[in-house]
């Protein structure tokens, strides 16, 4: 008997994600990832999508690129696009890799000196319902070292809000202090980072690509001037400011960048195999 049509879609990005999962390296892969001051890091990025309140049709996906440690913006981009497959739990990447790796690929065709050297990406990675999310399926796309941090705790693996977690989040005695997302098999999915000395309330940090946690967790933190990533928290900032196509400058379309809605991207097909079959045969993005 023939599943329905949405089952049917899952069944085909679960072995999408399987087949991408088996290229993913949590390990530290680059130089300047092993010295305390990341001394030959000089490009960090950070990618979203932003959804229209009330429109689940419509996103902004962004791309902010800082010079490191200074934190400046050296490039920063936004496109308005277009959503239409359907939103599935568990499988957002399906909806926001191909648009967020077009960012990716027209800065390396229009600028390659701007390229980010890491990219911080508002979301989960290896802490994920099958240690795959958007921070991981974004890595290997693209090829680049990814970070995911997320500001809400997903309730996965046995990582709960409970009181436990209260507790823990109450430990975090000054920015820098963390404790471990462990799964109910043991592994260290993330790790809850208070991020400031001025905000009590942690992000959640996970390996993406070709970094190891505790290198993310380091440099997410000295990312950090106040709880979010600077390059997160400029993505918002700017969020879709350079856009003359964008509807974020109006006050008629107040940007949010929650996930809401039931739809996919539509700009670039879903078929994120091929997708990476072009990446390895034309260059990384």
């Amino acid at each position: 008997m023939a599943l329905p049509p949405e089952q049917d879609l899952i069944t085909q990005w679960e072995r999408e994600q399987s087949s991408l999962k088996e290229l993913l390296q949590d390990g530290d892969t680059e130089s300047w990832q092993t010295r305390a001051d990341f001394t030959g890091l000089e490009r960090v990025g950070g990618v979203d999508l932003s959804f229209i309140k009330g429109d689940d049709a419509n996103a902004c996906a962004q791309l902010v690129v800082l010079s490191f440690p200074e934190l400046k913006v050296l490039y920063e981009d936004s496109q308005l696009v277009t959503l239409s497959a359907p939103y599935v739990a568990g499988f957002l990447a399906f909806r926001e890799t191909p648009s967020l790796l077009e960012a990716l690929k027209k800065l390396e065709r229009t600028q390659p000196a701007l390229m980010p050297q890491v990219v911080f990406v508002d979301g989960n990675g290896l802490f994920h319902y099958r240690e795959f999310g958007l921070a991981c399926h974004l890595g290997v796309l693209s090829g680049l070292p990814c970070i995911g941090v997320a500001k809400n705790l997903l309730q996965v693996q046995g990582v709960a809000k409970d009181k436990e977690h209260a507790s823990q989040i109450q430990a975090l005695q000054k920015g820098g202090d963390t404790f471990p997302l462990i799964a109910e098999s043991g592994r260290v999915l993330g790790k809850a980072l208070r991020s400031s000395d001025s905000s009590s309330k942690p992000v959640y940090v996970s390996v993406g690509h070709r970094i190891s946690l505790d290198t993310a967790v380091r440099l997410t933190h000295a990312c950090c001037r106040h709880r979010v990533p600077e390059p997160i928290r400029q993505r918002f900032l700017h969020c879709c400011s350079r856009s003359s196509s964008c509807a974020h400058e109006t006050p008629e379309a107040p940007w949010t960048s929650r996930r809401r809605g039931r739809h996919a991207l539509q700009r670039v097909p879903a078929q994120t195999l091929s997708l990476h079959k072009l990446q390895k045969g034309g260059g990384q993005a």
